[in-house]
């Protein structure tokens, strides 16, 4: 279970590669889709029940109820929940209707430094009253697993990691080819960030990087792929620091692997991922990558090899960082190459795929008439 476009990125490859297995039906449940996205069918049967991302204890409760009851009509062996909200939510509704076994994958722990503290103990109490009714519980990066396993009374928590399809990769790619022609400014290197627009991915740190790169003369034009709330603020700061006519705010977007083909870097300014799917991708297509120095963005990139890490919440670090790109185009193409060869060596979707097979077989009690 996972907010919509989530799901259409971090999930659907997996499944995919789930479903191969003959004894494996997976049903994936996400919000519905947003009426005004063109996106193609999934690759596995689908179906939906209401949810938002924001906390609403009202349609919070609306969504625990229409999913207790499906999950009651469906009667699955395993249900196994991503992210945040859908998470919590599902650890009660499982309980709730009887599920076997409920399995949850942490993609970066929900609460963290740059929360409230009221909000960072709230949410960790949460967290631990869900994890109780968790049968197993799974981390996609190793740097939270500390934490996790203290949520779960030291219970085991398992490394999961995360990889994509890159054969599929390169399929998209061909497929959007042109996707980057109306895009970048002629003659000017191009940095590419795929990002939600939340407070937490700090797209306002890669606004200010882009005004330290060209106020320093650099011929830079950018551009953000990904929606959320933050789209006009983040359009306002951009006029605002005067970068608006070399930074674009492109939504969502279902190019996106060809849209990474025509950057000459990607970019991610977050300040908590589990292991970033827009990194990956970047690699797996051959681009070198700058990003935050943060757990889980650091297990993917290799400092110095695959692209470089600084620190978080430093535009000035990372302007310095994309500069010397710019400067060095056999750096680029080494590290592109070396991004490349380190996703296929360790970031497979289809090695998560047969992991959760063999979770799921171990944990399942034997089918039910």
């Amino acid at each position: 279970m996972s907010i919509y476009l989530g799901e259409r990125g971090i999930l659907e490859s997996k499944l995919r590669a789930l479903a191969a297995f003959p004894e494996i039906e997976p049903l994936l449940v996400t919000p519905p889709a947003d009426p005004d996205l063109i996106v193609p069918p999934t690759a596995v049967e689908h179906t939906a029940v209401p949810l938002v991302r924001p906390i609403s204890p009202l349609r919070d409760l609306r969504s625990l109820v229409a999913l207790v009851r499906l999950l009651r009509r469906l009667r699955p062996d395993v249900l196994h929940t991503h992210a945040a909200k859908p998470g919590f939510l599902g650890a009660y509704a499982g309980r709730i209707a009887g599920v076997p076994r409920v399995v949850h994958t942490y993609h970066g722990l929900p609460f963290y430094a740059g929360q409230s503290p009221f909000a960072r103990r709230l949410i960790r109490a949460l967290e631990r009253r869900a994890c109780r009714k968790r049968h197993h519980v799974l981390s996609q990066n190793r740097g939270d697993i500390p934490a996790i396993s203290e949520l779960v009374g030291g219970r085991p928590v398992h490394h999961e990691s995360n990889g994509v399809d890159v054969a599929t990769l390169r399929e998209e790619r061909a497929r959007h080819r042109h996707a980057g022609d109306a895009v970048w400014g002629e003659g000017e290197f191009r940095l590419l960030s795929i990002s939600r627009l939340e407070p937490v991915k700090r797209v306002h740190d890669f606004v200010e990087l882009i005004r330290i790169l060209r106020s320093d003369g650099r011929r830079v034009s950018a551009a953000v792929a990904g929606p959320g709330r933050l789209h006009r603020s983040l359009e306002k700061l951009a006029a605002d620091r005067g970068v608006v006519e070399h930074l674009r705010f492109l939504g969502w977007r279902a190019d996106v692997c060809g849209l990474i083909d025509s950057a000459d870097a990607v970019a991610l300014c977050s300040e908590k991922e589990g292991v970033p799917r827009s990194l990956m991708e970047a690699m797996a297509l051959g681009k070198p990558v700058v990003a935050t120095d943060v757990v889980g963005t650091n297990e993917l990139v290799l400092d110095g090899e695959t692209g470089y890490v600084t620190p978080l919440g430093d535009p000035s670090a990372m302007a310095r960082r994309v500069a010397s790109l710019i400067e060095d185009p056999q750096a680029r193409a080494r590290m592109g190459a070396a991004g490349r060869q380190r996703i296929e060596a360790c970031f497979d979707d289809r090695e998560i795929a047969a992991r959760w097979r063999e979770l799921y077989l171990q944990l399942c009690p034997r089918p039910r008439g």
